[in-house]
């Protein structure tokens, strides 16, 4: 009988996720806004400089998803990553305005659009409250919530838990 072993790898990528054995989502950051960057390409290609209601549908449409899709599970906590997602969208703004464009912050306001990172807030704040409320939801027992009924006008105050980090000292 032949033995079988599975192969190792650096970066598996689960549903569509790269998770690293240090659970850094730089590599996945990365691997998202290379897909993302070569759909901007695509679609500047095509559609040069259309106006702005066509670049922001275009956008909604093929590169949001890209760079949201499962945000909850990968957001990540490093500027560098930030500034990496959010430097595709300020790419997009840029197209129907050409060399002389306003401010990005001016751009996402003419284009009705928020930055990323505010987006990945409010999906895990939506998240969330589906948790808490849905009596099914497979994640909510990672939400306990404080019973001790001083919970300032509802019911969803999250419980903090603080627990001491017990570190072991090889050598002492």
């Amino acid at each position: 009988m032949a033995s079988s072993f599975l192969k190792r790898t650096p970066a598996p990528i689960y549903v569509g996720v790269t998770i690293t054995s240090d659970l850094s989502w730089s590599e996945h950051v990365a691997c998202i806004t290379r897909k993302a960057n070569k759909t901007v390409y695509l679609i500047t290609k095509a559609f040069g400089k259309a106006n702005v209601k066509v670049i922001v549908a275009l956008y909604n449409i093929y590169i949001r998803p890209i760079l949201e899709f499962a945000n909850s599970v990968w957001s990540p906590h490093l500027v560098r990553d930030n500034d990496l997602l959010e430097a595709t969208q300020r790419r997009v703004t840029r197209l129907p305005f050409g060399q002389i464009r306003p401010s990005y912050q001016d751009r996402l306001k003419l284009m009705c659009l928020p930055m990323l990172s505010r987006r990945r807030k409010r999906g895990d704040a939506i998240t969330v409250f589906r948790a808490l409320t849905d009596g099914d939801s497979p994640i909510r027992y990672l939400f306990p919530l404080n019973t001790d009924g001083r919970t300032r006008g509802h019911a969803f105050k999250i419980l903090k838990i603080f627990e001491k980090l017990q570190r072991t000292h090889i050598g002492r």
